[in-house]
Formats: structure tokens, sequence, C-alpha cells
């Protein structure tokens, strides 16, 4: 059960029974019932509250940012082709054909595999 779950259900239970304790016991003590009314409707907007603590990063497992700390590495860019239909890529020392399989004579040749 998360804990606002758990602010939701006692605010709930609790509400009833404060509520009940802003009837004052005489008719004329009308600042008794405002501050009984204040602090209960403090106490509600405390617990009904999801302004707390939450943290937005999401991890992802396994997961290694595309560019190093220090900013974007314009060699990642650097393709070239050696030929009509054949791409390059030196930071992966391979290449590949325009339909996206590997070139490995084309790889073997440029980079000496």
């Amino acid at each position: 059960m998360k804990l606002s779950d758990i602010r939701l259900a006692l605010a709930m239970t609790l509400l009833p029974a404060c509520l009940s304790l802003t009837t004052p016991a005489i008719a004329h003590d009308d600042v008794g019932a405002a501050i009984a009314g204040g602090i209960i409707g403090l106490a509600a907007g405390a617990a009904l509250s999801s302004h707390h603590h939450h943290d937005k990063t999401i991890y992802y497992p396994s997961y290694a940012p595309p560019y190093p700390a220090g900013g974007y590495n314009p060699y990642f860019n650097q393709s070239f082709s050696p030929s009509p239909g054949v791409v390059c890529y030196p930071a992966q020392r391979a290449c590949y054909h325009l339909d996206g399989d590997f070139a490995g004579g084309w790889t073997a040749r440029t980079f000496g595999y």
C-alpha cells in the first residue's frame, strides 16, 4: 500500500470524528469553532497532499547515455562511403550496405579485419 493511500484512508477515517469537534458547546463560541475548523482543514490538506518527495528520475536497467558526460563527440558522426551503396562508421569500425546488412568485405578492407 502506498503512503498516499494510507494518508487518504487516515484522513477519511478521522474526518467525521474531527468534524464533530467543530460543533461549539456554546452557541456563541465562534472563535473556538473557527480554530478547530482551521486545524482540521490543515490536517486534512496535509494528509491528502501529494506534493511530498517525488523522485522524477526514471532508471532503466543497463541503460547507458548515448554520449559521455562531456557532451556530444563529433567522432561518432564521421561516416563515409567508400563505394556507392556502402556506408562505413569509424566509431563502430564497421561498414553496412544501404539496406542495413553488415558489409564484411568492406569492413575488412577499410579497417583491416
